[in-house]
């Protein structure tokens, strides 16, 4: 009967052992698994601030692109609607400065007109200045397309972050882009 106490005792210990050892073992699990979502979580942040911040150095030499562009086709053809909006252009640029500023992102433009450091963007740039030499309406085809360049670039920038700010920012650009989107159609459908 000692043995037998002995025995039951002994179970009972290796089950409430075994217990313990099991409830260790969750928790262990559940922090790993807690720390392993906080990882991947933070680095889904850390992938969307990083494509955030591109996209802002990016929307920057872009705007610099459609207001070298227009002060360039605007000496050519003398036709008001480039002089109105690469106005506007200055105001969009001095936008995404603003937002690099706030964000304390460093990002320098080359002072020199129709230079960037966007390789694609400067193909981009003296693409559009040879065809828009070509005809006023080439022209003015070359400020529909920069804008409907524009607006695609906004909506995946607005797409890319989390922060509202920015999203502000880029949905206001927005607009005012489609405003000279149909301020191009509209001297285009003239010709």
């Amino acid at each position: 009967m000692y043995s037998s106490q002995i025995y039951s005792s002994l179970i009972r210990f290796n089950m409430t052992l075994k217990h313990k050892k099991m409830k260790i073992v969750i928790r262990n699990s559940l922090y790993l698994l807690i720390f392993l979502f906080s990882l991947t979580s933070f680095a889904q942040r850390n992938t969307i601030e990083e494509k955030s911040i591109e996209d802002m150095k990016y929307m920057y030499e872009e705007e610099k692109l459609a207001h070298d562009a227009y002060v360039f086709l605007g000496e050519k053809w003398d036709l008001q609607i480039f002089q109105n909006i690469k106005e506007s252009e200055k105001r969009h640029l001095k936008a995404i400065e603003g937002l690099l500023t706030k964000n304390q992102i460093s990002y320098t433009l080359y002072d020199k007109k129709g230079k960037f450091h966007n390789v694609d963007l400067q193909k981009l740039y003296d693409y559009l200045i040879e065809l828009g030499s070509n005809s006023v309406k080439d022209a003015l085809s070359v400020g529909a397309l920069i804008e409907e360049t524009d607006i695609n670039d906004l909506e995946k920038a607005i797409d890319n972050t989390n922060d509202e700010y920015r999203k502000q920012v880029y949905s206001n650009l927005l607009r005012a882009s489609r405003n000279h989107l149909r301020a191009f159609k509209r001297q285009l459908s003239r010709y």
